[in-house]
């Protein structure tokens, strides 16, 4: 080997362990940034120099080179905090809304229905006896009719309330979406411009955290190209496509808002979406509530047809027939007849009519559909009805609860395996800065010493 060779093999020596501390600088620099993933130099040998002699044939040695700067990096295991973060979103916005439901239907308390339903019952009591005429009493019946109407009414348009607002919120949640979208594709698009053969590094890091933040907002598949870009798509169809994203929009049909996706003939996808937070208020908004409010006009229907059967077979302070007591057919229409709501000398409180006051039969007898099993085949009271829907609330809300702590916990734990993968260590790295700082300054020392000899050649020519 020549000496000028020899300087050569010092010099690339230098710039070996020189980028070895500047990807270690990197390191230390983003030990605090999240899905940061560490990255290592790995060193190769230079290719040896074949010296052919009289004697034969040997080869020698040209130093190191630097074959690649690797991200520590586990794509199985970022997968599945992709794949787990998306049942996060879903558990998270589902506890989130089921505490506005209990704020919703406001149980227990004096304001709520079960205490509007109790003092509704209550006050026939008062009318039934002693003095069925006393028009007192009779006000009474009709304060707690309006009271009862009235919050049913409110509990049912706060559930409605509530489907408005998650529809608001699925708009906010698609321009998220639709932001992410964008930035894979534009990552996508600096990815495929960087040659094949070298590394990528922070930008992959920067689509892989926001493949996690469009996990937590709808399900996905993501497909890995030859060139490292990502495909992104949900049940077939396509969201990513290259450095294109293909944004989502929201429409609006007689009955609520759906996703579709644009510039695709307004493709409906709402059925192709079942996870993440997307998932979670569609399911709020189309099952969950739904099903409330059913509920609700179950109950109202009931309070409705019954009170008025009973209420028919009277005679008001007129001695006239009994009204409706009762008009409408849900939660969300009934009201005290018009008539009642005026004079309450319409209220049917008697079986006979054969005296002015009459003998509060009637209103002893809807006093008693408290306690009669009315509904689910004669199998609850309007009361226990009632709190069976406040029962099942508290029961899916405690339950998604611990389905958010529970995953939270799992998520928990495979972002720690991540960090013990790919997180950078302060020490490891300061270890390693003193290596390259040794090696280094040899291959500085070396490179000095080689310069001592060719001086001291030329000196002697």
């Amino acid at each position: 080997m020549s000496l000028f060779s020899a300087l050569s093999l010092g010099t690339r020596s230098m710039q070996a362990q020189q980028r070895a501390m500047e990807v270690t600088g990197h390191n230390l620099a983003n030990v605090n940034t999240e899905s940061y993933s560490r990255q290592r130099v790995a060193f190769v040998s230079g290719n040896p120099q074949t010296i052919l002699t009289p004697s034969g044939s040997f080869q020698l040695g040209t130093g190191v080179d630097v074959s690649s700067v690797d991200r520590i990096h586990d794509d199985f295991l970022e997968a599945q905090i992709q794949s787990e973060a998306q049942d996060l979103g879903y558990y998270q916005t589902q506890y989130s809304n089921y505490k506005i439901l209990e704020t919703s239907f406001n149980e227990p308390s004096d304001s709520g229905i079960a205490n509007a339903l109790d003092e509704f019952w209550q006050s026939w009591k008062k009318v039934a006896a002693p003095n069925p005429g006393d028009k007192g009493a009779r006000e009474e019946v009709k304060v707690k009719a309006v009271q009862l109407t009235d919050t049913l009414k409110q509990t049912y348009n706060k559930l409605v309330d509530l489907q408005k607002n998650i529809d608001s919120a699925i708009g906010t949640k698609v321009i998220e979406i639709n932001s992410n979208l964008n930035k894979i594709a534009s990552l996508n698009n600096q990815i495929a411009n960087v040659p094949i053969d070298a590394d990528a590094n922070d930008l992959l890091d920067k689509r892989d955290q926001i493949l996690i933040d469009l996990s937590k907002q709808i399900n996905f598949t993501a497909t890995l190209q030859a060139n490292r870009t990502i495909d992104i798509s949900t049940a077939g169809i396509p969201l990513v496509v290259d450095n294109k994203a293909l944004l989502l929009s929201t429409g609006v049909t007689s009955k609520s808002l759906f996703l579709e996706i644009r510039d695709s003939s307004n493709i409906n996808i709402n059925s192709s979406i079942n996870n993440g937070e997307i998932a979670g208020l569609l399911n709020l908004r189309d099952t969950v509530i739904e099903e409330y409010k059913k509920d609700l006009n179950t109950l109202s229907s009931k309070i409705i047809s019954e009170v008025n059967e009973v209420h028919h077979q009277g005679y008001d302070l007129n001695g006239a027939k009994g009204i409706d007591f009762f008009l409408g057919d849900s939660a969300s229409n009934i009201t005290l007849h018009p008539s009642i709501k005026g004079n309450v000398t319409y209220i049917a409180a008697s079986s006979t009519k054969e005296n002015t006051n009459g003998n509060g039969e009637i209103a002893d007898k809807i006093s008693g559909l408290q306690n009669k099993s009315l509904l689910d085949n004669n199998t609850y009271t309007v009361s226990e009805f009632f709190q069976n829907i406040i029962s099942k609330q508290a029961n899916d809300s405690s339950y998604s609860k611990k389905l958010v702590e529970g995953q939270e916990t799992l998520l928990n734990g495979l972002k720690g395996r991540k960090a013990s993968t790919s997180g950078v260590s302060i020490d490891e790295e300061m270890t390693n800065l003193v290596q390259y700082e040794q090696s280094y300054n040899a291959a500085a020392k070396y490179v000095s010493t080689i310069n001592q000899v060719i001086d001291s050649l030329m000196q002697m020519i």
